[in-house]
């Protein structure tokens, strides 16, 4: 499988017949990720990272977040 990232990337989740996968639903799983590692940081379990990296990796996210939030929405493109 193609992976973008640490991600499949679209064209193979679409091939697989799945529907796309928006923006927000990412930005929502990552941002459930960190926070849960970040807690986890804090509590001085899990090996997710230090917390200050995980803090800044979930400003990030937020930060991508709030950008996709504010701009127009993409229309999906398809093919003729």
């Amino acid at each position: 499988m193609s992976r973008v990232g640490h991600g499949l990337s679209n064209e193979v989740y679409a091939a697989q017949g799945r529907p796309r996968i928006q923006a927000p639903a990412v930005h929502l799983y990552e941002l459930c990720l960190l926070g849960r590692w970040y807690r986890e940081a804090l509590e001085g379990e899990g090996d997710g990272g230090p917390p200050d990296q995980l803090l800044r990796q979930l400003e990030n996210v937020l930060r991508r977040a709030r950008a996709a939030s504010s701009s127009p929405p993409r229309r999906a493109v398809t093919p003729a």
